[in-house]
């Protein structure tokens, strides 16, 4: 995370790139996913929540931080039971917190209609993932940070000159982390 951060910095501090940006812009929205046990992904709506610099009409850049829903205990307790030793009793998972990806895309737009655009993005994501669970008695975290390319592909459409509504399909690529999604986002331009 502190070296993505590092990386925006250099790009948005290099005065050729900062006198090109058309309009800053935020992004807030939610997310729709199917249940994913091997990757610790559960059934229902994430949220999200990004800031992006439109640099031309059709390329920009943005920041996107999501989480997805969390795994239901019961079944991720059913998926562990049956890949571990019988010498591993697993008595009692707490909680399985959201799973949280930043992102930080290239985006490109395509005008198609007057408001409507075609929308692809490709990017790089970092997952932190954090399971509670409890063996023999004992209280144990579960966390994992992993990384992976992240692909989007979906329209905007152009409700007014500052707003927009973003619904993408996207994917992380990622052995620990691996998930598919359904956003839509509102854009506020400023």
């Amino acid at each position: 995370m502190k070296s993505l951060v590092i990386i925006l910095l250099c790009v948005f501090s290099v005065n050729g790139l900062a006198q090109n940006i058309s309009h800053w812009y935020l992004l807030v929205g939610t997310s729709l996913y199917a249940e994913n046990v091997d990757h610790a992904v559960g059934e229902g709506l994430g949220t999200g929540l990004g800031f992006g610099a439109q640099i031309s009409q059709n390329f920009g850049i943005e920041l996107v931080l999501r989480s997805t829903p969390p795994i239901d205990p019961d079944d991720l307790i059913a998926f562990i039971g049956d890949d571990t030793d019988t010498d591993l009793v697993i008595s009692n998972i707490d909680r399985s917190a959201s799973n949280w990806y930043t992102t930080a895309f290239a985006t490109f737009s395509y005008p198609v209609q007057e408001r409507l655009a075609l929308v692809g993005k490709l990017g790089w994501s970092t997952v932190r993932q954090r399971v509670y669970f409890n063996i023999k008695g004992g209280n144990t975290t579960e966390t994992n940070t992993s990384r992976g390319p992240h692909i989007e592909f979906g329209f905007g459409y152009e409700m007014t000159w500052r707003t927009e509504l973003v619904v993408t399909l996207s994917h992380v690529f990622s052995d620990d982390a691996e998930a598919t999604g359904i956003h839509g986002a509102y854009k506020w331009k400023f």
